[in-house]
């Protein structure tokens, strides 16, 4: 992950059944990716701990925990990818290529 921090794709609500606290449920939607991304990066173990004491908390962090799909798991996994791969030293690299090879893109008559 080259330092960076981890894109989490958006939490979807359920539509029916929710009656919670939203940030409650955002953040047992974060902490079950970051685990999922940990297991699948490092081969940790997933364990649900519930941080909170009173009853109303602790239900909707446990419905965000829950609320997490296989396909919000693999976007997550994508969006990672695809941050990794595109990183600042190698579109360093490009440009300089490009303006060895072609010159600077204004003022280059030369090209073309």
């Amino acid at each position: 992950m080259n330092g960076r921090k981890i894109q989490l794709p958006a939490p979807t609500f359920p539509t029916t059944g929710f009656h919670g606290f939203k940030k409650r449920f955002v953040e047992g939607w974060n902490e079950r990716l970051i685990a999922e991304f940990n297991h699948r990066l490092n081969g940790t173990e997933i364990i649900f701990k519930n941080p909170f004491g009173p009853v109303h908390l602790a239900e909707s962090y446990k419905a965000g925990w829950f609320a997490v799909s296989d396909i919000d798991i693999d976007q997550m996994m994508v969006m990672n990818e695809w941050t990794d791969s595109n990183d600042d030293a190698g579109r360093r690299l490009f440009n300089q290529t490009r303006q060895r090879l072609f010159g600077k893109r204004y003022g280059a008559s030369h090209v073309g």
